[in-house]
């Protein structure tokens, strides 16, 4: 009986020792926490947000905390705290992302550098009862001061539909910059032959706004953000009206095109042209303007671009009336120059580029997109072949395909446009050297 107990006690001793093993495996081993930075920006501006990823793999994350410390100054961020569901599951927090606002000057920090800090401690029982912690740290830099800039080009009369050129020099690094005409972002390059901290923003009036507000801003490293105006004149140029007769011959023709291309387009003849007009016709703009918005940053076309052979029929912003029965039906404007041509006559890039789009384009049919650089594309619809292909690089004057009567279109001829991130222009401008050179080439040259 002395030796039964002997075995039970030393037994259950084996047994609480065991289980003591396996409560201290569990509670006081096991890795620490993980912090992974999503957003810890080096250089702090006005406001910022710092975000971090808190991954725990064994008994969960306990608490969270961050601060920045300038100094003797510590400014804590609100901390995350998360209970304990019990001594056996820790708790239910594995993974979390956790986000702070910070405003430097109104948490009374200054200019200069600061530490950033992230702690983050588990529910273990390591470190008397503490947890295991994982500790991020890195150096930042706090900057509130926005970035200087400094007109150099002088001359932008510009007309309404036009287009034009501003020169500008920024004092530190930035993230964005650019010149905003009205509600449109134009961005600059680096200046061509440039000093570090130069840019260049060609742009854009839209035919329609008579007195567009123009500025330049600047975004820097930090957020702050600079804007600025220049001198400019607009001078503002009514359409041309143009009253255009839609007769059952051209719809009974030119209608079937579409259908069979676009399925949702249903109706009569009639019916189906007035989609055409509106509905696909915004969203073929649409198209044009997404695909020119990505543009070399260097300047590829030299010169004036050449002018298409052949009589214009049609000019740039015409404002469009259409007529079915003597009734009017519909209105647009004419986004480009007609120039008449004999069938499948050779056309011919205006200058040097890049070819950025080849295919049909709703009522621009079968077209052709070239990127100049510096935001400045050229665009020929209504072809019947197309001699060349995304990607390739073309001189001025390469034959680069032939004209037809596709897409919204009443007979042969080449619609020619240009656009300026998207936005159409007058290409008449293009064709002439000298205003070329008196408001381009002088303002990229500014000192």
């Amino acid at each position: 009986m002395g030796k039964f107990l002997i075995y039970f006690s030393c037994a259950v001793l084996a047994a609480i020792l065991l289980a003591g093993t396996i409560v201290s495996t569990m509670m006081l081993k096991g890795p620490p926490p993980e912090i992974n930075a999503i957003s810890a920006p080096r250089v702090i501006g006005r406001e910022a947000v710092i975000s971090f990823r808190f991954h725990d793999s064994g008994r969960g994350i306990r608490e969270i905390t961050a601060s920045i410390i300038q100094g003797k100054k510590v400014v804590t961020l609100e901390s995350k705290r998360f209970p304990v569901i019990s001594w056996w599951k820790g708790t239910s927090i594995k993974d979390k992302i956790v986000s702070w606002q910070v405003a430097p000057l109104a948490m009374g920090l200054h200019q200069g550098k600061a530490i950033l800090r992230a702690t983050a401690r588990d529910a273990s029982w390591r470190n008397d009862f503490n947890g295991n912690e994982t500790t991020f740290q890195s150096e930042v830099v706090i900057d509130v001061t926005p970035p200087s800039i400094t007109v150099l080009s002088t001359i932008h009369n510009m007309i309404s539909g036009g287009a034009g050129l501003v020169s500008y020099k920024v004092n530190k690094d930035i993230s964005r910059t650019g010149v905003w005409v009205d509600d449109i972002f134009f961005p600059a390059y680096p200046r061509p032959q440039g000093s570090a901290g130069e840019y260049s923003a060609l742009i854009a009036i839209p035919f329609d706004v008579p007195r567009p507000k123009l500025y330049i801003e600047a975004v820097d490293t930090a957020g702050n953000v600079a804007k600025t105006g220049f001198p400019y004149q607009i001078h503002y140029m009514a359409p041309k009206v143009d009253r255009i007769n839609i007769s059952d011959n051209f719809l009974e023709q030119k209608m079937p095109e579409f259908t069979a291309r676009y399925p949702d387009l249903t109706g009569t003849p009639l019916n189906i042209f007035l989609q055409v007009n509106s509905k696909l016709r915004t969203e073929n703009d649409q198209e044009i303007k997404n695909i020119c918005l990505k543009s070399s940053p260097k300047i590829m076309w030299q010169g004036a671009f050449i002018r298409p052979p052949g009589a214009k029929r049609a000019g740039f912003a015409d404002e469009r009336h259409y007529f079915y029965n003597g009734k009017e039906i519909s209105q647009a404007h004419h986004m480009g120059v007609d120039i008449a041509a004999l069938a499948q006559f050779p056309v011919r890039a205006g200058n040097s580029g890049k070819v950025i789009f080849t295919g049909y384009l709703g009522i621009y049919g079968n077209a052709i997109i070239i990127d100049h650089g510096f935001g400045l594309a050229s665009l020929y619809g209504h072809l019947e072949s197309i001699n060349t292909a995304v990607g390739a690089r073309v001189e001025r004057g390469t034959i680069i395909g032939t004209t037809d009567s596709t897409g919204l279109s009443g007979g042969d001829h080449l619609h020619y446009a240009m656009m300026v991130h998207g936005v159409f222009i007058n290409p008449t401008e293009w064709w002439d050297d000298k205003w070329i050179k008196d408001h381009i080439i002088n303002n990229l040259l500014a000192k």
